[in-house]
């Protein structure tokens, strides 16, 4: 598919190309998601993140399609804090119930008709920012409900820390 496209389509056109091909016949949506472009900590101490919109198509094409600019991101956003290259915002979560000694973590075992990673048992699913959740406490609180059927609200959420992945 990359092939058939004009040579002078910028990496994000093939990124998206490349996921409508490979996502598409499976059914996903290519809605829009959050992106960040810069990280840093304010003058108080917290933690300031900077992005904007981008597509699911071209977040999950671009690994794949323009590997090159992928790792540059993830360069540049490690090691200066900001990069022009969108690269997704997602929360990884866990649930754990129970108190105390008590506390058991709940294993997800992935559907066989599930796009990402059929059929694999986990302790953890991810969901990817979107602009109405607002913030990163939301999109865990959706996460929870879409992938796990539980109602939990953004308040009963614990951050347990703050990650970029690198591969």
């Amino acid at each position: 598919l990359l092939q058939e496209l004009p040579p002078e389509a910028t990496y994000l056109q093939q990124a998206w190309f490349y996921a409508q091909a490979e996502r598409g016949p499976k059914g996903d949506f290519n809605g829009e998601k959050v992106a960040i472009h810069d990280v840093r900590l304010g003058s108080d101490g917290s933690l300031v993140a900077l992005g904007g919109l981008v597509d699911y198509f071209t977040l999950w094409g671009l690994p794949g399609a323009a590997p090159t600019f992928h790792k540059q991101a993830i360069s540049e956003l490690t090691t200066s804090g900001n990069t022009e290259i969108p690269i997704g915002v997602s929360t990884h979560n866990m649930l754990i119930i129970g108190s105390g000694k008590e506390r058991k973590l709940v294993m997800v075992v992935q559907s066989r008709a599930q796009g990402f990673s059929a059929g694999r048992i986990s302790t953890s699913f991810e969901e990817q920012m979107e602009p109405e959740d607002g913030n990163s406490f939301a999109t865990a609180a959706k996460g929870y409900e879409q992938e796990l059927g539980v109602s939990i609200s953004a308040e009963q959420i614990t951050l347990l820390g703050v990650a970029v992945e690198k591969g």
